[in-house]
Formats: structure tokens, sequence, C-alpha cells
């Protein structure tokens, strides 16, 4: 959706390993925002947690398996942020890490692959700041999928924890 001068985020993944394993995939979301009235600055936090709940076994290779040489029931995504903030740093799992950067319908596009083991859990946290003219807003869409995005987020919280 457009931003209008609104502070916002998303997240999307593709499917990186041609199998059908995107409905073994549960995602967790938490942004928290929160503006500088003397500088009008928005600074946020966006943590995102994907769990890939495939088995390593017992379904066909169509499911589970893939073609990029990981072991079976591996998720290989592509994974995107959006936000209309500058990337200011990004961990995956808590190590820094880079991501690709774009641009897309007024949006700043984040990517980068990600490999999710059979039963694994891989976690992005990226700070983000800049300066939008309505920072109160907050725009926000979700890619459908077999499993919603769950969305432990609040904006202006006092804490960013593990509430989920």
């Amino acid at each position: 959706p457009p931003l209008a001068g609104a502070d916002g985020w998303s997240v999307t993944v593709s499917n990186g390993a041609s199998n059908k394993i995107d409905s073994f995939l549960e995602r967790h979301a938490r942004y928290e925002s929160s503006t500088d009235p003397a500088s009008g600055e928005t600074t946020a936090t966006l943590r995102i947690e994907l769990t890939n709940t495939a088995p390593a076994e017992g379904l066909p290779p169509y499911v589970i398996g893939n073609r990029v040489g990981a072991p079976v029931g591996t998720s290989r995504l592509y994974v995107s942020f959006y936000s209309p903030l500058a990337l200011t740093g990004v961990t995956l799992d808590g190590q820094a890490t880079g991501l690709a950067v774009g641009h897309e319908a007024g949006w700043n596009v984040y990517s980068r692959f990600v490999d999710i083991p059979a039963g694994a859990t891989v976690t992005f946290e990226l700070e983000l700041a800049g300066t939008v003219a309505n920072p109160g807003e907050v725009v926000t869409w979700e890619q459908p999928m077999a499993s919603p995005l769950e969305d432990t987020g609040d904006r202006d919280s006092a804490a960013f924890g593990d509430g989920h």
C-alpha cells in the first residue's frame, strides 16, 4: 500500500528451494518505533522470527526435498523487509549480517536468502531510522500464507522482549 508519509513495515518470503515446504512456516513479528519530538527522527526495531516446522523425513521429496542441495526438510527463503526508514543495522540470530538494498513502490526493501533446517527458528532484528511526515501513522500489510503472521508488537512500547 502507499505510505503517504506514514511509518510502516512488512515482511515477505519467497520459496527458494522448489518445494512445497511453505505450509510449515510460522512467522512472528514485532515492530516498535518512536519519534523524537525535537528532531522528528523516527527510530524503529523490527524483529522477525521464522520457524520451519517441517519434518526431515516422512513426506514426499516434492514437499520437503529441494533442488539446492540442502538437507531434506530445509526451508530456503528469500526474505524481504519493507520500511520507509533507512536500515542502520541488522542481525541474524544475534550475529551482524548484511542485506541487499532496493526500492519498491515507495518503500525501502532489504532482502537476503536464509536456510532454516527442519524444526529450527531464525531471528532477524533490524534497526531502522529516518524521518517521515506522519510518524504517528503506521502502514503495514501481510503476505497471505498457510499460517498467518503473528504480530506481537506495539508502537511506542516501553520494552522490547521475547513476549511471544
